[in-house]
This record gives C-alpha cells, structure tokens and sequence, in this order.
C-alpha cells in the first residue's frame, strides 16, 4: 500500500471515529436527561445536592448520645473526689474542743508536767470566777480527780498528815483533837473510806487533810461541791428556790440541827391552819433529816436541808433555802462546822 493509500485510510478512520463520538456523546445527554426524575437537580448540582445529606446525617445524631452517654460516665467518681475536697476542712472543728484550756492555759500546763498540786491551785482560780456553766462541769470533775490523787491515791504530805488513832478513841474524839476536822468526823469517813459507826483500832493511821474546806453552789448546774483548796472533792445534786429565790452571794455555816422542827410562815400557818413550829417527821415539815444554817449579811432564814420531795432535786421549787437528798445532806453534815465559807453563783 502506498503512501496515499494510507494517509486516506487514516482520514477515513478519523471521521469514522468523530462520528461515533458525536453519536456516543448525543445518546449520553439525551438518555441521561431523560432519565432523571422530576424536580432531580441537574448534573452540575449534584454536589450541591449531597452536601445536605452528609451535614444532616440523621443517624449520626441519633448515634451521638450513646457516645455522649460513655464520656458522661467518667464524671460518676467525680463526686467521689468531692468528699475528699469536703474532707479536709471539716478537720479543724474537731480540733475545737483542745482550746478548751486555753481558758487557763496554766493548770492544764502544769497537769501535763505531772505538777499536781499546783495544776490544782490554777485550776480553783478560774472554777469559782467562770461564768460557763461548760467549763466549770469539766473543771470540778478535773478538780475532783486532782483531789482524789493528792488526798487518798497518792497522797501529798503538803496536804495530808497521817493521825494515829490513840486507845480508846472514836471518830468523833479523834476529830475533837485534831484542829482542821473542827470537831466533825465527816472528812475522816471520806479521806478514809469509812462509814459513820466503823470502828477504829488503836494504833491505825488515817489521813487528815491539812487545809481549807468550802462549799459551792452553781444556781443553774443543780450542784453543790465540797471544795478542798478551792478545787471540787465532792458532789451533790441539789433543788434551789423557785423565782429566783436563792441568793447568789458569799455564807459562812451556821448552826446545824439534825431532825429539824420547820417554823412556817405565818400566812402558810393560818393558811393550813397549822402550829408553828411543824415537828420533824410531819409530812407539811419540808426540811428532812438535817438543817445547815446559812449566815449573811443581809439575809435571814436560809439553809441547806433535806428534803421530803426528792422528785425536786434537780429543779427551782423551794422557797429560797438548798435542798439535797437526805442522806446526802446527812453526810454533808458531818463534814462542815460552824463559820466555814460558802458561795452561791449564779
């Protein structure tokens, strides 16, 4: 073939081929507009058209608070770290009760060096001048403790001698001849463990405080304390007048009488149509088993006595005078003598 054979050959299959294309092209665009449905978008915004459908992604969304749900569940051991946050503060509160003897920084000093008897002395000092009712609880049961260690568990010689019984003599003669007893038994049966009838052998030791006895009463506790040194020995519960009646002020003892007589006031008298005075033992004589004067300028009539109410104690029912139970006034009795000093408080 030769060369112009084949350049026409050429020519030939190149308008062939532009033909077909021409068909191929025609059949795609008439077949692929009719074809698509009413309100389809055209070709060139097909894109535009799927966007939407990726933004909106309607499974996606609902998939999404599964996912949410996961990552929520870490903050459950969140509110566990919150008590440890809580935690830490709510420690110095109970820290708050050690300040306590802040109030007398000394005596409590002096407690922890083993400094006994001189804690004590700091101690009385602010037991009689507190107005909390709180701090002088805590300070007679400290005092109290204080008391027993220097009188009776380890006693010290600044404040006990030892007596020897001599033959022949009883409580009460022993308590005649040693001067701080005053002549009353009581405090050989408390310093001794005794009760009112032992009988002592000659020969024994027994302890006898060296110094000074009180009585306090606080008002609002209900309590009576026989103080030794000005610091708590011992405690009795008690009833105080009703409408303020009992005054709060400094007594010495007074005369002392056991199985009173109660001489009434003349309106309660003529009121119940009784006679003055009401023997011991009459169930209209208020006074128990023993009557303790009260001594102050002042004042007249007052006393600490038994009492034929017991359901009172611990109540403001009498008309000015100390109520106590009436073995507790009983022993009370044998302990205190004539001008020994006593406080009321309010």
């Amino acid at each position: 073939m030769s060369r112009h054979d084949r350049r026409v050959r050429a020519r030939r299959w190149y308008a062939a081929a532009t033909a077909v294309g021409v068909v191929l092209a025609g059949w795609f665009l008439f077949f692929r507009g009719a074809g698509a449905p009413t309100g389809a978008p055209a070709a060139g915004t097909e894109k535009i058209a799927e966007v939407p459908k990726a933004e909106s992604k309607p499974e996606a969304k609902t998939a999404a608070p599964p996912a949410a749900k996961k990552k929520a569940a870490p903050p459950a051991p969140a509110p566990e770290a919150k008590p440890e946050l809580v935690s830490a503060p709510a420690a110095p509160p109970k820290q708050d009760p050690a300040p306590k003897p802040a109030a007398n920084p000394t005596y409590q000093k002096l407690i922890d060096e083993s400094r006994f008897y001189e804690a004590r002395r700091a101690l009385a000092e602010i037991f009689t001048s507190t107005d909390s009712d709180a701090l002088r609880v805590e300070l007679a049961e400290r005092g109290m403790a204080l008391n027993r260690r220097l009188l009776i568990s380890n006693p010290d010689l600044r404040d006990v001698e030892f007596v020897t019984v001599a033959h022949g003599e009883n409580p009460t003669a022993l308590a005649r001849r040693v001067k701080s007893l005053h002549g009353e038994p009581g405090l050989l049966f408390l310093l001794n463990g005794m009760k009112p009838g032992t009988v002592i052998r000659a020969g024994a030791k027994l302890r006898v405080a060296r110094g000074v006895w009180t009585l306090f009463v606080d008002k609002s506790l209900f309590r009576l304390w026989l103080c030794y040194e000005g610091a708590p020995f011992r405690e009795y519960a008690i009833c105080v007048g009703a409408e303020e009646k009992t005054p709060a002020t400094k007594w010495t003892v007074d005369l002392k009488n056991p199985k009173p007589s109660w001489t009434a006031p003349p309106e309660w008298i003529e009121r119940e149509k009784l006679k003055n005075p009401i023997p011991y033992g009459h169930p209209r004589n208020p006074l128990g088993e023993y009557w303790i004067g009260l001594e102050s300028p002042g004042y007249m009539g007052f006393g600490i006595h038994g009492t034929n109410e017991p359901d009172t104690i611990g109540t403001k029912a009498s008309n000015g005078c100390v109520r106590m139970l009436n073995p507790d006034v009983v022993e009370l009795a044998g302990c205190v003598w004539k001008g020994m000093p006593v406080t009321t408080a309010e």
